[in-house]
């Protein structure tokens, strides 16, 4: 789990074992082991332990609704096993090019997170108060917390990629944080404060929002003000967007 307000984890209990399944026909091997490095670097104190079992590589070959289309497909899979199989997250991995700027990543987050809730047959959580401190984004029946990675960002910020040439955004379903969160509103708070101590003394501190959607996507600086990304740029044309990358694509089944 990448998100930083989370528990001291366990790492001597057996559920605590990291865990990667990837069963789909057709995807970009080399992103998933470039998004498992990443994993392994970041200062939360339990994303080596994050269960993972779900991802989906953005294909720039198809059309930016049919991406769409193959996301809420996919989303709506993991939502159905999530709670029974204790999964911490969805991964979604696009060309660095869709987040040269924390503005850009927030307009692409924007349209993701739009069209599900366009979809939802729930209605819409956008409908809701979004400056309300109760707000928070769902899709279906489950609520999830946004985290965003890329390049763009400097080696200082928590939601650097630290090199890894990939923009990267996890949905980590809210269940998931009762499995390290304390029920006990005193240690819950200490333990926030224990995350947030460990991101500072390394030199990457993260600004503390009032609102949730604050959290989604952070600006280039700490002391820089909330991106609101839920306002609509339509500067940005993601179709036209060519991915230069050189990741090798592959049809066999990674499992680690």
């Amino acid at each position: 789990m990448f998100v930083e307000d989370l528990a001291i984890y366990d790492c001597s209990a057996e559920n605590n074992k990291s865990e990667f399944y990837l069963f789909e026909p057709k995807f970009n091997a080399e992103a998933f082991l470039q998004f498992y490095k990443l994993k392994t670097v970041v200062k939360c104190p339990f994303a080596n332990n994050a269960k993972i079992s779900d991802f989906m590589h953005w294909e720039q070959t198809l059309p930016f609704t049919s991406n769409l289309e193959k996301l809420l497909h996919n989303l709506e899979n993991f939502i159905n096993r999530c709670q029974k199989s204790s999964l911490d997250g969805f991964v979604v991995i696009a060309p660095p090019s869709f987040s040269t700027s924390p503005r850009m990543l927030g307009e692409f987050l924007r349209r993701i997170l739009f069209y599900l809730s366009d979809h939802d047959p729930y209605g819409s959580c956008f409908t809701e108060d979004i400056h309300s401190k109760q707000w928070r984004y769902r899709f279906t029946n489950m609520h999830f917390f946004i985290s965003t990675f890329s390049p763009c960002y400097s080696s200082a910020s928590s939601r650097s990629t630290h090199g890894i040439d990939q923009t990267i955004i996890l949905f980590q379903p809210k269940i998931s944080f009762k499995n390290g969160l304390s029920s006990v509103p005193e240690i819950k708070f200490s333990q926030h404060e224990y995350i947030r101590g460990k991101f500072c003394r390394t030199g990457k501190p993260y600004p503390l929002r009032d609102f949730e959607w604050q959290r989604f996507v952070f600006p280039p600086s700490y002391e820089d003000k909330a991106i609101e990304w839920w306002r609509a740029d339509n500067s940005f044309d993601f179709e036209s967007i060519t991915d230069n990358s050189n990741a090798s694509k592959s049809t066999a089944c990674v499992m680690m």
